[in-house]
C-alpha cells in the first residue's frame, strides 16, 4: 500500500525528532503492534488459536536483535509482527488481516507523525518533510514484505515435515539459505517461536484442518528438525536461550504425544525404540538427577576442577555447552536416546545396539585454558581423583578416552564411568575440552546436534561457518543479553534472600574447660533452615555437640536433632568429644542445608578431615 501525500497541521510538520528519539520510535511500534493485535482478535475467526498467535508474534519480536534506528528497521518489525500473527491464519484471513492492519499503521502515522522521529536534527523544513514522506511509504511496505516473509515461511514449514533420508539434505533446506542470506532471518525467528509457545494448542488447532496441513506437527521429521536444527539456531542468536530451552523440551512432549497414540505399521521399529528409550530415561532420570546433586550441586566436580587449575597453573572451571551460563549438565532425555540410536541403527555401524550402550545419561563440560595435552592431563587427573573416591560415590567403572573427529576437527578428552545410586548404575560423561574447542563447539562448528546434522564434509563445514558469520553478531548480543539477565537474577536472588532469611538466636556453651564460658550468637539464615546449618554458622563441628531448644524464658526445653528444622532460639553445647563424622556432614550438605554460606563452612570442615577415621 503506497502511502498518499499527507497533508500536515502546522503541530505535526516539525521536521525534528522528539526530545528522545529512541524512546519515541517504540512507543509508536507499540501502538501499532497493539493495533495490529487488535485487528487479528477482530479477523481470526478460530478463538482457540488467537491467544497462541499473539504470544508468537510477541516472541518473534522479541527474539530479533534489533534496535528501531530507521524507517526499514522499523518495517522489519512490523512484518515479523504480522508474520508471527498470520501462521495459523486461512488465507482470506490473511488477506483482510493485511488490508486492515496497513491502513490502522498509516492512521497512526498521520496521528502522531511517525515518520518525522527519523529526520535530522539539522534537516531544513522541506528537507524533513521529503524525509518523512520517504520514510512512510518505507513504514507503509510492512504488508508487501509480510507476504513475502510468509510465502518464504510456507515453504520452510513444507521441508521441516518433508521426507528426508539423508542427513545432509538439512544443509540444503536449512542451513544453505541462512548462510547464503536467501531467507530473512525474521523467517528464521517466526519459526522458532512456533516452536516455543504452547505446542498443545497448536496441536489443537491443527487437528482436523486440511488447508493448512504444510504446518503438520505430528510428523517425526518435524521433531528431528526442531533437535538438529532450531534448538541449535536459538543457541546461536540473540535473546535464544529460553527459545532453546522451550524447544528441546517441546521436542521430546511432541515426540511423546506422537508415539502415545499407538503404534504406526509405518513406524513399528521406531515405536517400539522410542518406548524402549523412554522406559530407560524414566529408570535413570531420579538416580541421574542424584548424580548430578552430588557431582554438581555439593561442589565436587567445582572443587576437583579449581584444585587442578591451581596445581597445574591453568585456568579450569566447569562451563555449558549452551547460551545458558547456568546449564553446567544435561541429562539425556528419551528423545535424545531415541535419535541417537535410530542414527546409529540406521546407519549400520553397531555403535549402540541398545538403550544401555549409552556412556553419556548424565554429562558435563570442563573447560582448560591450554593445548589439548593440558586437557588430557586435567581429564587424567579428573579419572584418579573419582577413582580415588570409587567407594565414596560408588563408581562401577572409569576409562578416559581420546575423542578426535577428522572431519570436524573436534578433538577432546571424555572421561566415563558408571556411578551407583540406589543399586542403579548411572553412565556419565565429563568432556574435557580446551577453551579454542569449546568455544567452537559452543557456535556450532563442533557442536553435538550440528554434527548429528551432517557435518560428513569440508563442504558442509565451510556451510556452517558462514552461518555463524551471518549469526555471528546475534550470537554475541545473545551473551551480553544473557549476563545482564543473570546479573539481574542474582540481584533479584540476593534481594529474595533478604525477604525470605531469618533471625536465629542462638546461646553458645562451652563446656570443654573447667570453667564454662557462653556467648549469644545471632545467625541470619534461610528461613526453614536446619538445625546442623544454624550450628555451621555460630559454633561448628570440631567438637561433641548438644543442641537444645529454648522455650520462653532461658531454660533448654527439649534436645533437638542437626536435620531437625531449627526453631527462633536455641542453646548449643560443646563438650568434650569428636563432632559429627563426614557420613553426618555430607548428608547436611546434600539438599538438607539451604543456606549456601553454611554449606560452604561445613565443606571447609569436610576438607580439615582425615581420609580414614579410626574407630
Amino acid at each position: 500500500m503506497t502511502p498518499k501525500r499527507r497533508e500536515m497541521s502546522p503541530k505535526t510538520r516539525s521536521s525534528y525528532p522528539p526530545a528522545s528519539p529512541a524512546a519515541a520510535k517504540k512507543d509508536l511500534f507499540r501502538k501499532m503492534s497493539g493495533a495490529m493485535e487488535r485487528t487479528f482478535r477482530k479477523v481470526a475467526e478460530d478463538p482457540v488459536i488467537v491467544p497462541r498467535s499473539i504470544a508468537v508474534s510477541r516472541e518473534t519480536v522479541r527474539l530479533i536483535p534489533m534496535e528501531i534506528e530507521s524507517a526499514e528497521d522499523l518495517s522489519v518489525l512490523l512484518a515479523a509482527k504480522a508474520l508471527g500473527l498470520m501462521q495459523c491464519m486461512t488465507k482470506p484471513e490473511r488477506s483482510a488481516f493485511l488490508h486492515e492492519s496497513a491502513g490502522k499503521v498509516h492512521g497512526l502515522l498521520n496521528k502522531y507523525s511517525g515518520a518525522s522521529l527519523f529526520a535530522q536534527h539539522d534537516s531544513e523544513e522541506r528537507e524533513g518533510i521529503e524525509e518523512e514522506i520517504e520514510a512512510a511509504t518505507e513504514i507503509d511496505s510492512f504488508r508487501v514484505r509480510a507476504e513475502t516473509l510468509f510465502r518464504a515461511y510456507h515453504t520452510l514449514c513444507r521441508d521441516d515435515v518433508s521426507l528426508k533420508i539423508d542427513d545432509g539434505d538439512y544443509y540444503t533446506t536449512h542451513w544453505c539459505p541462512i548462510a547464503e542470506e536467501t531467507v530473512h532471518r525474521a523467517v528464521i525467528y517466526a519459526r522458532l517461536a512456533d516452536l516455543t509457545v504452547e505446542p498443545a494448542a497448536k496441536l489443537e488447532y491443527l487437528d482436523g484442518r486440511t488447508n493448512i496441513n504444510y504446518q503438520d506437527w505430528e510428523r517425526l521429521e518435524l521433531f528431528k528438525s526442531m533437535r538438529k536444527v532450531y534448538a541449535r539456531i536459538a543457541d546461536m542468536v540473540g535473546h535464544g536461550m529460553s527459545a532453546a530451552i522451550a524447544i528441546r523440551r517441546n521436542a521430546t512432549d511432541l515426540m511423546d504425544a506422537h508415539f502415545s497414540k499407538g503404534e504406526d505399521p509405518d513406524e513399528k521399529e521406531d515405536f517400539v525404540l522410542y518406548h524402549q528409550a523412554k522406559e530407560r530415561f524414566e529408570y535413570l532420570e531420579p538416580h541421574a538427577k542424584e548424580v548430578a546433586n552430588l557431582l554438581i550441586t555439593n561442589g565436587v566436580l567445582q572443587s576437583m576442577a579449581t584444585n587442578l587449575g591451581k596445581k597445574f597453573k591453568l585456568n579450569v572451571e566447569l562451563v555449558s555447552h549452551t547460551s545458558n551460563p547456568d546449564e553446567l549438565y544435561r541429562i539425556k532425555g528419551p528423545a535424545g536416546i531415541f535419535w541417537k540410536l535410530r542414527k546409529s541403527r540406521d546407519n549400520k555401524d553397531g555403535k549402540y545396539s541398545s538403550v544401555e550402550d549409552l556412556q553419556d545419561n548424565v554429562g558435563v563440560t570442563v573447560q582448560v585454558d591450554g593445548s589439548f595435552k593440558d586437557a588430557w592431563v586435567i581429564a587424567d587427573w579428573i579419572r584418579i581423583g573419582l577413582t580415588h573416591q570409587r567407594a565414596k560415590f560408588r563408581i562401577n567403572r572409569i576409562d578416559i578416552k581420546d575423542k578426535e573427529n577428522e572431519e570436524t576437527g573436534y578433538h577432546a578428552a571424555h572421561v566415563v564411568f558408571d556411578m551407583t545410586v540406589d543399586g542403579v548404575a548411572v553412565p556419565c560423561e565429563i568432556q574435557v575440552r580446551t577453551r579454542e574447542t569449546h568455544e567452537a563447539a559452543k557456535m556450532g562448528k563442533y557442536q553435538h546436534g550440528i554434527k548429528e546434522a551432517g557435518i560428513t564434509t569440508e563442504e558442509h563445514r565451510k556451510i556452517m561457518e558462514r552461518v555463524l558469520k551471518v549469526l555471528g553478531i546475534e550470537f554475541q548480543l545473545a551473551q551480553k543479553q544473557n549476563e545482564l539477565e543473570r546479573l539481574e537474577q542474582e540481584k533479584a536472588l540476593a534481594a529474595a534472600m533478604e525477604i525470605s532469611k531469618k533471625r536465629y538466636m542462638v546461646k553458645v556453651f562451652n563446656r570443654r574447660k573447667s570453667r564454662a564460658t557462653f556467648e549469644d550468637v545471632e545467625v541470619w539464615a534461610k528461613k526453614g533452615e536446619v538445625v546442623g546449618g544454624i550450628v555451621a554458622l555460630s559454633s561448628g563441628f570440631k567438637s561433641k555437640i548438644k543442641v537444645e531448644e529454648i522455650n520462653g524464658g532461658e531454660q533448654p526445653n527439649g534436645k533437638l536433632d542437626l536435620f531437625d528444622e531449627c526453631p527462633g532460639n536455641i542453646t548449643i553445647s560443646i563438650e568434650k568429644g569428636r563432632g559429627p563424622g563426614k557420613e553426618t556432614l555430607e548428608r547436611l550438605i546434600s539438599g538438607k542445608v539451604i543456606t549456601p554460606e553454611a554449606v560452604e563452612a561445613i565443606r571447609e570442615r569436610l576438607g580439615e578431615m582425615p581420609k580414614k577415621r579410626h574407630k
